[in-house]
Formats: structure tokens, C-alpha cells, sequence
């Protein structure tokens, strides 16, 4: 892993956004139990390389305390609905950035949303979807050209041979942190300005 060349970093993005969200069709129509949810997250978004046994994508004492912390509206008995299940999707996505305070600013509408409106909180995940992917595929061709570039125009090729090996992935992730930094802090503070939900 180690020996991985820059030019190569947009294949490994692409890889990897291939196998990280879960599709509208993915999503059953009909109501699911709370281990149903865990087997639907665990068969789209698990990797079975990354994550160890004890260690889920979604438990069953995380949807607990998403809906105790007011993320996701409480089940009907013991059953899910679809909408649960996307903002579950949603909670997912978002909360390797944003803390759990801000990520309830920000769904605290879609919750509204979701109880009152099933289609419109489907066509608000598919639009979600259909931004993401254009976006991912626009964002992995701009980060594989500027790390060209800056390679090109800091002449950083011809120090390689000097380097140790894993100097173009510590490269990579020092830009893939920045720019992770920049969005995160522009995130919070468009929760924080625009976003309110007392």
C-alpha cells in the first residue's frame, strides 16, 4: 500500500465512492425491524477489509440513541419506515464531519419532512444521490489534477527517488485533510449562521 503512485489516487476515490452510499431501490418499500436495518447498512456500506467484528456500520444502540437525541423520529412500534431509513442514510453520511448537535440543526426540517411526506423526502434523497455522484466524479478529477499540478510546480517528482516511499501517500493525505478541513469549517459555519432549530 505503501508504494501507491499519486497518479493512481483518483482510480482508489472511485473505488471507494463506488461502495459507499446506498441507492432509493436499495431501500425496501415495506417496514424493516431494527436488525433488518443493521443487515441493509452492513450488506451496502460494510467492508469487510476495514472493520473489524465488533465494530458496525449502524447498531441497534445507535438508531436508539439517534432517535433519544431527536435525529430520527421514533419507529411505529417496532418497525422502520423508508424515510427512517434515509435519514439513518443521512446520519451516516454526515457524521464522520459534523457533531451530532449540528447534524440536527441541519436535519431538523427533513424530520418535519418526513413525517408528513414520504415522497417528498424520496425525491429529496434521490436529488441527494444524483448531486453526490456528479459532484464526487467532479471533485476526483479536480483533486487528481491539482495534486498533478502541485507535484509539477513544486518539482516534487524529481525528490522522489530520495524520499522514502510513503512520502506521495503522506502528501496525499495532508491535501485530503486541508481540503476536508475547509469544507468541514465552511459546513459549520453554514449550520451555525444559517440554521436554527430552537
Amino acid at each position: 500500500m505503501s508504494d501507491i503512485d499519486y497518479l493512481r489516487i483518483g482510480d482508489i476515490m472511485h473505488d471507494i465512492n463506488d461502495n459507499s452510499h446506498i441507492q432509493i431501490e436499495d431501500i425496501p418499500e415495506y417496514k424493516l425491524y431494527i436488525s433488518q436495518i443493521e443487515e441493509l447498512f452492513e450488506k451496502k456500506l460494510g467492508n469487510i477489509d476495514e472493520l473489524d467484528d465488533d465494530k458496525k456500520v449502524l447498531s441497534k444502540t445507535m438508531i436508539q440513541n439517534y432517535i433519544k437525541d431527536g435525529l430520527v423520529m421514533p419507529p411505529d412500534g417496532k418497525s422502520y419506515n423508508k424515510n427512517h431509513i434515509i435519514l439513518l442514510i443521512f446520519i451516516y453520511n454526515l457524521k464522520s464531519i459534523l457533531t451530532i448537535k449540528d447534524i440536527k440543526k441541519l436535519l431538523f426540517p427533513l424530520i418535519d419532512i418526513a413525517q408528513s411526506d414520504s415522497e417528498k423526502i424520496d425525491i429529496i434523497y434521490e436529488n441527494y444521490i444524483k448531486v453526490r455522484e456528479r459532484l464526487t466524479d467532479t471533485y476526483i478529477e479536480n483533486f487528481t489534477d491539482a495534486v498533478a499540478d502541485v507535484y509539477e510546480d513544486f518539482e516534487l517528482e524529481q525528490f522522489a527517488q530520495e524520499w522514502p516511499k510513503e512520502s506521495n501517500i503522506i502528501f496525499i493525505v495532508f491535501l485530503l485533510v486541508l481540503q476536508a478541513d475547509m469544507c468541514k469549517k465552511t459546513a459549520e459555519y453554514l449550520i451555525d449562521t444559517c440554521l436554527s432549530n430552537d
